[in-house]
């Protein structure tokens, strides 16, 4: 059985930065590509490469759900999901590196 997994995601370039949400099937994949700048222009621009939040869905509406009441919800609710998750404001990147290897 194939489960389709969707990742939502925040990313910045540091700590109380300007937060980038997103929405993916591949949360390694894009990471990977964002730190490498092959996603184009703006991430170029801004470069949000610090994978500081990520929740993981079954499917893709709860996915999209999550980042509408996020953004509808304002800078103070993306924060306080990040400090709950991730107070030191880390970059969870090698985290989904490395356990995508075994997945």
């Amino acid at each position: 059985m194939n489960e389709e997994s969707f990742y939502f995601y925040m990313v910045t370039d540091k700590i109380n930065g300007i937060l980038i949400t997103g929405i993916t099937d591949n949360l390694s994949y894009h990471i990977k590509n964002r730190k490498e700048e092959k996603i184009g222009e703006f991430i170029k621009k801004y470069a949000k490469r610090r994978l500081v939040y990520y929740k993981k869905y079954s499917n893709l509406k709860d996915a999209r759900l999550k980042q509408k009441q996020l953004k509808e919800g304002g800078r103070n609710k993306k924060m306080e999901l990040i400090c709950k998750k991730n107070p030191y404001w880390f970059d969870l990147y090698k985290d989904i590196e490395y356990t995508h290897c075994f997945s």
